[in-house]
């Protein structure tokens, strides 16, 4: 018989985070599409180069995504555990983990914004 291992809570919200991540960029890249001219329709070979690139674009997308959660969700888990057993003295307090994300990205926002790369500068250049 097989046993299956019971996985940790952070697993689970790194991977609801990814996958949330991942509806939120289809949703931005619907909207990036709409914005933009229609090109002209001279040649169809743009259209077949997308779709033999699109495999591979996804692969990298699926890395990058991978690396953003092991590197900035799963230690922002961590420190909401650390932080919820240090200050109530128990590690299941849901809400440490939404405070200590908004910290933490509110944190990374104020050094983007005093390293002079505003929300124009990161969206659109």
């Amino acid at each position: 018989m097989v046993k299956i291992r019971q996985s940790n809570t952070a697993e689970w919200v790194s991977v609801t985070v990814l996958l949330s991540e991942a509806a939120v960029g289809l949703v931005v890249l619907q909207f990036l599409a709409l914005s933009r001219e229609a090109p002209d329709a001279v040649g169809g070979g743009a259209a077949f180069g997308a779709l033999v690139l699109l495999p591979f674009l996804a692969l990298l997308a699926g890395a990058g995504c991978y690396l953003l959660s092991a590197f900035v969700v799963l230690p922002t888990i961590a420190l909401a555990k650390w932080l919820g057993r240090r200050a109530t003295g128990r590690a299941d307090v849901w809400w440490w983990v939404p405070t200590t994300a908004l910290v933490v990205a509110g944190l990374a926002g104020v050094a983007s914004a005093a390293a002079g790369a505003g929300v124009q500068a990161s969206l659109w250049s």
